[in-house]
């Protein structure tokens, strides 16, 4: 794995209003604070998964 795929895994990490229109949240009310707790965890889940994915390729790309 290269820079390259680096930049492309990068551009295609989802962002937090794309999350929201996956889960038929109002982005705008999430980041405003007026979302319910529930919305919250979901968005703030697939983020962390967002990043997970983004690190796992990071520390591939540091044993190679």
């Amino acid at each position: 794995m290269g820079d390259y795929d680096l930049i492309l895994a990068y551009k295609d990490m989802k962002s937090i209003s794309d999350i929201c229109k996956e889960n038929n949240i109002n982005y705008s009310n999430l980041v405003n604070g007026k979302s319910s707790k529930e919305n919250e965890k979901k968005i703030s889940e697939q983020l962390k998964r967002e990043i997970y994915k983004i690190f796992s390729l990071l520390k591939l790309m540091e044993e190679n």
